[in-house]
């Protein structure tokens, strides 16, 4: 089993499959470095949603927290 990569059989390469055949060093490289840069637009965008969903979660709890102020004497009560 191989992890990020395509296997090839030894019989492929042996008698020359159209796969090992067509395979191009250089249009594979230029097909690598195209994927990589869609990887990083792909975090890059990841990245904006989470900020936005971040931003949107704290305005909606700015929305809905109600400010107290405590003086001394003031009776709390104190969970345990």
């Amino acid at each position: 089993m191989v992890y990020g990569f395509e296997a090839i059989l030894p019989m492929d390469l042996e008698y020359g499959s159209p796969r090992v055949q067509a395979y191009d060093k250089n249009s594979y490289k230029t097909f690598q470095e195209d994927t990589l840069d869609q990887l990083d637009e792909a975090r890059d965008a990841a990245l904006l949603h989470s900020a936005k969903y971040q931003q949107a979660l704290w305005c909606y709890h700015a929305r809905r927290v109600r400010g107290r102020a405590f003086r001394v004497s003031d009776l709390v009560l104190r969970l345990r």
